[in-house]
């Protein structure tokens, strides 16, 4: 191995270990996946239990302010349960 050789491959692995520790000290994207989980934990209860109301109402099949009321207590409902279940990830 020449000189010139032995210089290039001390340079390659310098470089190396400089992307190395430039890659260590990089913030994870863990915190991404964590944020969509959580906003995951809260859509998802809202929506069903929307929909729940929606279902209700239509089958009560009454007058418009009980469909809405139904409606209402579906995502009021959604909305705390969401609430508990980010509160519960969080601790």
């Amino acid at each position: 191995m020449t000189d010139v050789d032995r210089e290039r491959r001390e340079e390659a692995v310098d470089q190396t270990r400089r992307d190395l520790e430039r890659l260590e000290k990089r913030p994870s994207q863990e915190g991404f996946w964590k944020a969509l989980r959580v906003l995951g934990s809260i859509g998802w209860p809202i929506a069903i239990l929307t929909l729940l109301g929606v279902v209700a109402g239509r089958l009560v099949d009454g007058p418009r302010w009980l469909t809405a009321g139904l409606i209402a207590a579906g995502a009021a409902l959604g909305f705390s349960v969401a609430l508990s279940g980010v509160g519960r990830r969080t601790r």
